[in-house]
């Protein structure tokens, strides 16, 4: 059943703000009982607040899908391994991207993301990423919990959607009009995959682009290389480790 927004709702600041920016999501799926009752025993009560007003729904023209928290569990138990950080029975894919960034809730280290494309994982809470911020007077410095973190789980804007060619350019309007609109649950994949060429290859351009069905090429996506934890330095990209790798002591 499809959702009829009201007039009003009732959301944190957080998400009251974000939506402010990105607007509301188009083409809202009501969850059923069984789905609520498991958001509220594994989620963040702001996120759930969001999920249950405006349903699993897409934002930019289905460039970012929400989707049933336990639907991916079976990617991330390949892409995890039996990682002592990560496993798929305590984290729960919230959305993806037209060209494969999964959002994902940690019910120990809060937000993850996955990155489909260049085999990578990024966890603040795990790896943060270091730059110098100016000094705040205590008065400023905010309380952070799952609650207020959970509004990263929206999009912040269109560009994630975005996938960039090996020109730089962005791809997503050129896949929809050579390859027609993304439907519910699929997405944009590269044939032959950039799992297999490297995500720097000279093919990741537009007339290399298919639709698929977003779960199975994940699945595909996800047993092709290893991910690595990942964060940006001044040098660029940081892998501290693999993930799922047997660790050494």
């Amino acid at each position: 059943m499809q959702l009829v927004y009201p007039g009003e709702w009732m959301l944190n600041d957080d998400f009251e703000y974000r939506i402010s920016r990105i607007g509301l999501p188009e083409d809202g799926v009501h969850p059923t009982a069984e789905q609520l009752a498991f958001a509220r025993g594994h989620l963040p009560s702001s996120f759930v607040d969001f999920l249950e007003q405006f349903g699993f729904g897409n934002y930019f023209d289905r460039g970012v899908q929400f989707v049933d928290p336990q639907r991916f569990r079976a990617v991330l138990a390949l892409i995890f391994k039996a990682d002592p950080d990560f496993n798929h029975n305590d984290c729960h894919v919230i959305s993806y991207s037209a060209f494969g960034k999964l959002k994902v809730w940690s019910e120990r280290h809060w937000l993850v993301t996955i990155d489909l494309l260049q085999y990578q994982i990024w966890c603040h809470k795990l790896f943060a990423t270091e730059f110098k911020a100016p000094s705040l007077p205590s008065m400023a410095i905010r309380q952070i919990t799952a609650d207020s973190t959970a509004h990263s789980l929206l999009p912040r804007e269109k560009d994630d959607r975005e996938c960039w060619d090996f020109h730089q350019k962005p791809m997503f309007s050129q896949c929809i009009k050579q390859h027609g609109p993304l439907q519910e649950g699929e997405c944009f994949g590269f044939v032959p995959s950039l799992g297999l060429l490297g995500f720097e290859s000279p093919l990741r351009v537009v007339e290399n682009v298919k639709r698929f069905q977003a779960l199975e090429h994940s699945a595909m996506t996800a047993q092709m290389k290893p991910f690595f934890l990942t964060r940006m330095s001044s040098q660029g990209y940081e892998y501290k480790r693999e993930i799922g790798a047997p660790q050494t002591e």
